[in-house]
């Protein structure tokens, strides 16, 4: 079944694949939670395991957290409980996910194409960079990317399949993908698989095989099974979360380019309309240099071209899937480039797939193969080089592991908490296990309480806040212990004087 790679190149290829994924396991405990995100998520789900409370996320212990559905969270708590409350438990969850979803690419591309296609997807998809640092990531876009993925790939299993065949697991699998991506970020991952499988319908004019192939009723019945239960409960326990999510997270956010001014989590990250397409050439690197690079060449734009023309099936589906995530958030007002993960197991298919139709003509070209070659070493390379500059302690983003541990050391028995003057950082509640509280730095009375309470406290201030004229009253009661996290992000560290 469309065998065209060499000997040579499928052992490169086994090797690049599975050295990238043994790289990414190794690495998720070599490097610690960077605020803010990182932690903001793993904090929650840590607190789940503290407070057994499986159905409303907690931002703090008196504050829920309404901006995600659960998923993320209940797959980091378990992970945790499993592998030990550390960057590795915090971490692995999403590596998992993101396994299964390439998993799911490698059984639909050998079943519809043959083992070179399935491997080339796969050496393709794990040295996309972002799916690559994404696979290790404390966030939420892992496990919307295995619903839409186990979705679309599903569907396309059993509209391929022989007549007769009922692929009756494939067929419920793609409600279980939309349930999941229901569970991970709401209606939004809906949207992603419906986008791209409703454009194909029509374009294909596949309606009565659509119909006949789905199995509508019931299926539709098992996601609202399997996703409805928790939205229902958690509006019976936090009273305000549907308007909170559905409303503001899905429509306020998307339509408001100045910021949702109801964000209770943070700030839209607002750019320009359009700017989703520039993160989707960004997400793709560097294979979309070899994928549109390949224009120069005759028999590549002959080969796409022909495909264009005869409206290939497989081409359409493969595309449309691919630049879904950024035909729909072209017209938002807030993005990140991990909105663009859901398209990048089907970029990977589709670069796979092109491949395989200029068959000898590519992989006997010496150009083709070099350039993939490098294409296929970069992300390796880097995550050597990164790998290395964990191991050395260089911090790349903020955080505040290492004052939380000398916080936990100097503390020893001690009933002292952290206290945060400064901005209260999620890095800080993690490292601590929860033992930080914050106090507003203008409230003197109750500062000057907490010195007078018989308990030595510790205290961080972010460095321009500890140039303040009018607490200078205060760090004369203070020890001072030395200062953490990275340069232009110093947090001091002062302890009540004995």
């Amino acid at each position: 079944m469309n065998n065209f790679l060499t000997d040579g190149q499928r052992k490169f290829l086994w090797t690049v694949v599975i050295s990238i994924i043994a790289m990414r396991l190794i690495s998720l405990g070599l490097y610690p939670l960077y605020d803010t995100t990182e932690p903001r998520y793993a904090e929650i789900a840590r607190k789940m395991i503290v407070m057994n409370d499986w159905i409303t996320p907690h931002l703090y212990f008196d504050t829920p957290f309404w901006g995600k559905p659960p998923m993320s969270f209940w797959m980091g708590a378990i992970s945790m409980k499993i592998f030990g409350v550390n960057e590795f438990g915090a971490r692995f969850a999403s590596f998992f996910v993101m396994a299964l979803s390439a998993l799911l690419v490698f059984k639909m591309t050998l079943v519809r194409y043959g083992k070179d296609i399935s491997l080339l997807t796969q050496g393709v998809l794990w040295t996309t960079p972002v799916f690559f640092m994404l696979s290790g990531a404390v966030l939420t876009d892992p496990f919307l990317t295995l619903g839409t993925t186990m979705t679309m790939v599903s569907f396309w299993l059993v509209m391929k399949a022989d007549e007769g065949d009922k692929k009756y697991l494939w067929r419920y699998l793609f409600f279980v993908g939309l349930a999941i991506s229901m569970l991970s970020k709401g209606p939004i991952g809906i949207v992603l698989s419906a986008m791209p499988i409703g454009l194909y319908v029509i374009i294909k004019n596949k309606w009565a095989m659509i119909w006949n192939r789905i199995p509508w009723i019931q299926g539709t019945l098992l996601t609202a099974l399997i996703s409805l239960p928790w939205y229902f409960l958690a509006e019976m326990k936090t009273p305000g979360f549907i308007d909170y999510f559905i409303v503001g997270e899905h429509f306020r956010r998307f339509v408001d380019k100045d910021g949702w001014k109801g964000d209770l989590y943070g700030k839209a990250h607002t750019k320009m309309y359009g700017s989703i397409w520039g993160f989707w050439l960004t997400a793709t690197l560097p294979w979309c240099i070899h994928f549109f690079g390949g224009i120069v060449s005759k028999f590549y734009r002959t080969t796409v071209g022909k495909l264009i023309l005869e409206k290939d099936d497989d081409f359409i589906y493969f595309l449309l899937w691919a630049t879904a995530p950024a035909i729909f958030f072209s017209v938002s007002a807030s993005i990140l480039i991990p909105y663009v993960l859901p398209g990048v197991p089907a970029f990977a298919i589709l670069f796979g797939y092109i491949v395989m139709k200029m068959g000898d003509k590519a992989t006997e070209s010496k150009g083709f193969v070099r350039s993939f070659k490098i294409a296929a070493l970069v992300t390796p390379v880097l995550c050597i080089g990164a790998m290395a500059a964990f191991l050395s302690g260089f911090q790349f983003r903020e955080t505040h592991k290492t004052m939380a541990q000398e916080y936990l050391k100097m503390r020893g028995e001690g009933k002292g908490k952290l206290i945060y003057l400064s901005r209260r950082k999620f890095s800080g509640e993690f490292y601590t296990k929860g033992q930080i509280t914050a106090m507003p730095l203008n409230n003197k009375k109750e500062l000057k309480a907490t010195l007078n309470n018989d308990i030595r406290d510790y205290f961080t201030i972010e460095y321009h806040d500890a140039r303040r004229v009018d607490i200078k009253w205060l760090l004369d009661e203070l020890e001072y212990l030395g200062r953490y996290s990275r340069k232009n992000y110093w947090y001091h560290l002062y302890r009540e004087k004995q």
